[in-house]
């Protein structure tokens, strides 16, 4: 999502009396104990994990994560919505580039002095998506050529450091290290304050490539960077300088092996740093590619929670994204390659609509429809909003309010924003109980936007009243700081409990239905 301007909120901001506290904590005790802080942690441990890269829409990461929230929706037992009787809304995001038939990477050694002639060793063959991945960065193509070992593929003019000084990669494909020299923390030694230099970005490292004449690039990420090897390059346009790879550490390895090269990745950086200069050189051989990619396929996940009372017809969605960024540094506010898990954003979202879901399948007298979706791409574009509301599960004039949860991690003293239909008289009754009822503090914004934000957005154009509960934006936005073991659980709870409170009042009329009873 996009972070929100602090400023509005102080001028905009309508005091809720969130920060007053009852002796007891009105949600029914039977719900309650559905929305527990040891659940909520459990969901975004799983979701955040380093392994799954940052859940980047249409990567294998990404995948995981749906079919995760798909099997929470099947054991609460929520209905499936999507496409052809399933959970999954499929739709495809222009902006982002996914591996198409035809991609295949493979390195035919050189054959050994002495050895007799038709007894060349056997390539090796990568494996997509396990050994290599095409890059969105670069741009389509096949290429053979001889392989050469380029370092970090830089040339800083400043501190004289010219990875091609001394080696010829014209007509050849380079292999080269993601990022720039850093120290044993990551760190770049040649920017300050944690920052990096824009000679580190990849799209800089093709264009230099293509000046000193290769045909092609492999990438490869050094493990001080990134110990978890993830490959998927997914965002761009396909218009870089050159066709691009990325590849593991651990194939990288292997292609130097059989090149007949003693140092592996992990020497050949340890080696540049300690030297403080380029390592490079000619490997022999033959490599071997194509890249073929296509429009990047996206998954929304919708799961529908049916009225257990006479059927008053209205329909309200409760939403949260469960994509974030690539592990490339794209996107990011801290530099350089690197997991961004997202473990608040949005992690804790996705772990919130869980909790809802769970504990609304418990309730008795709805009266409304509750429609549950995770939206994918919300980083890039809102694309799987956008996607549905131009193609709803449920028609859009019958949906009452859409309440979308980005960023309930880190609730803290702050407490939460609720944004929007804040002073809907059809809702502001019931914000403002609930709000006065329990934690966290609430600050009520009434404040729309049909552009920016988060994935309420393309409801709020699409003329759906909206709430969107936001936590505050914190220096882990973006970042590799957000990890699963920094996250409130207890808060983002407690601001489960809130929403539960508003949507346990709306279940059965829109204003003053906080007296019912579940």
């Amino acid at each position: 999502m996009k972070p929100i301007l602090p400023f509005a909120c102080a001028v905009l901001a309508v005091g809720l009396g969130g920060c007053a506290r009852p002796d007891a904590d009105p949600t029914p005790s039977a719900a309650a104990a559905l929305m527990t802080p040891t659940d909520f942690a459990a969901h975004v441990n799983f979701m955040a994990r380093p392994q799954l890269g940052g859940r980047v829409a249409a990567t294998a990461g990404n995948r995981v994560a749906a079919d995760y929230i798909a099997g929470q929706f099947s054991r609460i037992g929520l209905t499936p919505t999507g496409d052809d009787g399933g959970y999954f809304q499929a739709f495809v995001n222009e902006r982002l580039q996914t591996p198409a038939d035809g991609c295949s990477l493979s390195f035919q050694p050189p054959t050994p002095p002495g050895q007799p002639p038709g007894q060349a060793p056997a390539p090796l063959v990568g494996r997509l998506s396990e050994d290599f991945a095409p890059s969105a960065q670069g741009q389509l193509g096949a290429f053979a050529a001889p392989l050469v070992f380029a370092g970090y593929g830089l040339h800083n003019h400043v501190r004289r450091y010219d990875d091609y000084a001394t080696l010829s990669a014209r007509g050849a494909v380079v292999m080269i290290l993601a990022g720039e020299p850093h120290d044993r923390a990551g760190r770049s030694r040649w920017a300050l304050d944690g920052r990096w230099t824009h000679l580190a970005e990849l799209p800089y490292k093709l264009r230099l490539a293509r000046e000193r004449g290769a045909v092609a690039a492999l990438v490869v990420t050094p493990e001080t960077l990134m110990p978890v090897d993830d490959i998927d390059d997914v965002l761009g346009d396909v218009t870089g300088a050159l066709p691009a790879v990325r590849i593991t550490q651990r194939f990288a390895d292997r292609i130097l092996a059989a090149a007949g090269e003693t140092r592996s990745v992990a020497q050949l950086v340890e080696q540049t740093h300690r030297e403080n200069g380029p390592v490079c050189f000619a490997l022999g051989g033959t490599l071997v590619g194509k890249v073929a990619l296509r429009d990047g396929a996206c998954r929304n996940v919708l799961g529908l929670l049916p009225p257990n009372a006479d059927d008053d017809g209205r329909v309200i969605i409760v939403g949260a994204h469960y994509d974030h960024i690539p592990a490339t540094g794209q996107l990011s506010r801290d530099d350089g390659p690197g997991v961004r898990p997202g473990a608040d954003d949005n992690a804790s979202g996705v772990a919130t609509m869980l909790l809802l879901a769970r504990a609304l399948s418990a309730t008795a007298g709805r009266r409304c429809t509750f429609l549950f979706a995770a939206f994918d791409s919300e980083e890039i574009g809102f694309a799987g909003s956008r996607h549905y509301v131009r193609r709803p599960s449920r028609p859009l004039d019958r949906v009452a309010l859409m309440v979308n949860i980005d960023q309930d991690g880190y609730v803290g003293s702050r407490g939460v924003m609720l944004l929007g239909s804040t002073l809907d008289p059809d809702f502001s009754g019931v914000v403002a109980r609930a709000a006065r009822q329990g934690a966290p503090r609430v600050t009520a914004v009434p404040v729309t936007s049909s552009r920016h934000w988060s994935d309420q957005a393309a409801f709020v154009r699409a003329g759906v009243p909206t709430l969107f509960l936001y936590g505050y934006p914190t220096r882990a936005y973006h970042a590799r700081l957000d990890r699963p073991e920094r996250v409130d659980a207890e808060g983002g709870t407690a601001a489960t409990r809130l929403l539960y409170r508003i949507l346990h009042a709306l279940r059965a009329s829109p204003e003053g239905a906080s007296q019912n009873k579940s």
